[in-house]
């Protein structure tokens, strides 16, 4: 399969660096963030994150509920060595690259269909379809429509923000559970200005 701009980007130097100033512990908001959702989908055993880099997301939930299944992707390699040191299941690859799996209980993006060439979008949303057997969540930008981001990390074209929750949950016909906003000047828990959506298939 051909590898996109946004493919060589974060496999790449840029994903390095990436990976290295967001390799520390697990902090609070995570914690808190997880903790919410988790509530909501009690019944979650298994959980399957599309781009988990060094796997902060992955300790956060391993930390509320040490019983959970974890497995994930990621397509830098020196992000998927961290994780697997941490004792997770993450393939090299990206979410095109997939191979086949037996369905999650709760399958996850966060900060990462942002990343995704918009043209590739629907087969990602298909793969998380795939790959989920109760639940889908994503924590994303949002724009009203569709717009580049231009001069992420110094160069064009590998962020971009619309409406993730509306085309995901009309691509595959999902339920919505519950959904908020993530805003940076939480005093507590800040976040990243993100929105994010919780369905159920």
């Amino acid at each position: 399969m051909s590898v996109t701009q946004q493919d060589a980007f974060w496999a790449g130097e840029r994903g390095d660096a990436y990976t290295q100033k967001n390799s520390g512990p697990h902090v609070g908001s995570q914690i808190h963030f997880f903790s919410d959702i988790l509530r909501r989908v009690p019944d979650v055993g298994s959980v399957y994150e599309v781009g988990a880099n060094a796997g902060l997301n992955l300790d956060a939930i391993k930390a509320l509920n040490p019983n959970i299944e974890i497995a994930g992707c990621d397509i830098n390699e020196q992000a998927v060595g961290i994780s697997k040191a941490k004792g997770y299941d993450i393939d090299l690859c990206s979410i095109f690259e997939i191979g086949s799996k037996r369905p999650f209980d709760l399958v996850f993006t966060r900060g990462v269909l942002v990343h995704i060439n918009p043209e590739r979008l629907n087969d990602v949303y298909d793969r998380m379809g795939q790959l989920s057997g109760k639940y889908i969540l994503i924590d994303e930008f949002f724009s009203p429509v569709p717009v580049p981001i231009d001069g992420y990390m110094g160069q064009d074209g590998v962020l971009f923000k619309r409406d993730f929750g509306r085309e995901i949950m009309n691509r595959l016909g999902l339920k919505l559970l519950a959904y908020g906003f993530r805003s940076k000047i939480d005093p507590v828990f800040p976040g990243y200005d993100t929105n994010w959506y919780l369905f159920q298939k």
